[in-house]
């Protein structure tokens, strides 16, 4: 009697099971999850994870290997963690699949597979039928030719632009603009650098980044790579202003932050946002967090 094949514990597609005596967990590769463990103790509880939940906890190991995580861990925590964790909308989605198009096709005369398991778990879909309304959206915005159907697919030259303008951001960095003042060392590291952390971001303030350029180059390109960007205007200097100015004009959603002292001396067209106005820095953490998980939720990078 043949054996039935091992089927991974949070998609239920056929995979390879490796054990890591180690550490107590099991390495295992999957198509659409992706190569991760799971510790003893979570691969029994997991089976009374809701399916959904399950798939959903899939999405996230194949998300930390493309952040960097050669083997995430999904332990007896991860479902709590991954279920607060927001949804991908439908246009994130189908810009993942886009932007995979264009790497797999590489030029525009050329194709990819599009009824694969890696990316029903690259584009956060539940299903092959997922996937093909993404490829339906794309088709309907002229980013992707007809006769995807067949399974095989092509982005069209409008999708090759279409890929150049996009502004959603697959970031997890949070860049810092604000006042180079010894006044403000503390503000920096208890209470800016911990709040983006704690959300589940990467802080990036210019003057930790090693670099060769130009200083304001340098700034104009970490903005670029960010998803948000925290401005601080405790001192009122200008670059912090310019910054944000520029971070609005990508796109890009702007944290408003002053000490309650200098509050009053804010500028005339910033006092309309809605500033967080702390009195110490763990205040400034405290609120910063929770006003970066309310707008944009919960980020990837778990802190250590």
């Amino acid at each position: 009697m043949a054996e039935s094949p091992f089927l991974c514990p949070l998609c239920d597609r056929p995979a390879k099971n490796d054990r890591n005596a180690l550490r107590d967990a099991d390495v295992i590769t999957c198509q659409q999850c992706g190569r991760f463990q799971i510790s003893g103790s979570a691969e029994i509880t997991i089976r009374d994870v809701e399916g959904r939940l399950r798939r959903k906890i899939g999405f996230w190991t194949r998300d930390q290997i493309d952040l960097g995580d050669d083997l995430p861990m999904v332990t007896t925590y991860t479902a709590d963690s991954v279920a607060k964790l927001p949804d991908k909308t439908v246009i994130e989605r189908a810009e993942r699949l886009l932007h995979y198009g264009i790497r797999e096709q590489k030029d525009l005369g050329g194709r990819f597979r599009l009824n694969t398991p890696f990316i029903v778990g690259l584009t956060h879909s539940h299903s092959d039928g997922d996937v093909q309304a993404l490829a339906r959206f794309l088709n309907d915005q002229g980013w992707l030719e007809e006769g995807y159907n067949g399974g095989i697919a092509q982005i069209s030259p409008r999708g090759f632009m279409r890929a150049s303008e996009s502004r959603i951001s697959e970031s997890v960095t949070g860049f810092i603009a604000m006042w180079f003042d010894k006044s403000m060392d503390v503000a920096r590291d208890q209470g800016l650098d911990p709040a983006i952390r704690a959300a589940g971001y990467t802080p990036v303030i210019v003057s930790g980044v090693e670099h060769i350029n130009k200083i304001d180059d340098e700034i104009v390109s970490q903005i670029r790579k960010s998803k948000f960007l925290v401005a601080d205007f405790t001192g009122h200097r200008g670059g912090v202003y310019f910054e944000a100015g520029f971070a609005m004009g990508l796109g890009l959603p702007v944290f408003w932050t002053c000490r309650k002292d200098d509050l009053a001396n804010l500028h005339f067209d910033i006092r309309q946002y809605n500033c967080i106005d702390w009195a110490d820095a763990a205040d400034l953490a405290a609120r910063l967090t929770r006003r970066i998980e309310a707008i944009i939720g919960p980020g990837p990078v778990k802190p250590k």
